[in-house]
């Protein structure tokens, strides 16, 4: 993300209305409609709204990494299905959208190495 910042490491905190019961990243919190930036060079995909994330994508670096932005407010033109995008290219903006709905705003953010896919959505680990 772009400008000023602050989070709260909640990585691995228990959270029981979810189906896997923990929480599987960080939330950044930050001003309403703040500008999120891709962290590294690759493909936009699964871009779209889940009840959970609300507005949200996913971003797969070259090295098939993935990278999860939830709870955003709006999506950047480069938000789309199957697009290439570069490290720092403007993706969506900070919201509260799906279960943060009254949460400040903020992006949860999540990390896949390519080493834990397997695992599924649990193959994450601390964006820290």
């Amino acid at each position: 993300m772009h400008g000023p910042a602050s989070y709260g490491d909640t990585f691995g905190a228990s959270r029981p209305g979810l189906v896997s019961g923990w929480h599987h990243g960080e939330d950044i919190f930050s001003p309403l409609g703040a500008p999120l930036l891709a962290v590294a060079d690759g493909t936009v995909f699964s871009v779209g709204w889940n009840d959970i994330g609300g507005w949200r994508l996913w971003l797969r670096d070259r090295s098939g990494n993935e990278f999860y932005y939830a709870h955003l407010s709006a999506y950047a033109p480069l938000a789309v299905n199957g697009k290439q995008v570069r490290a720092g290219d403007v993706l969506g903006f900070m919201g509260n959208t799906g279960d943060a709905e009254f949460s400040p705003a903020h992006v949860h953010f999540e990390i896949h190495p390519v080493s834990l896919l397997s695992l599924g959505y649990d193959g994450v680990v601390a964006p820290y």
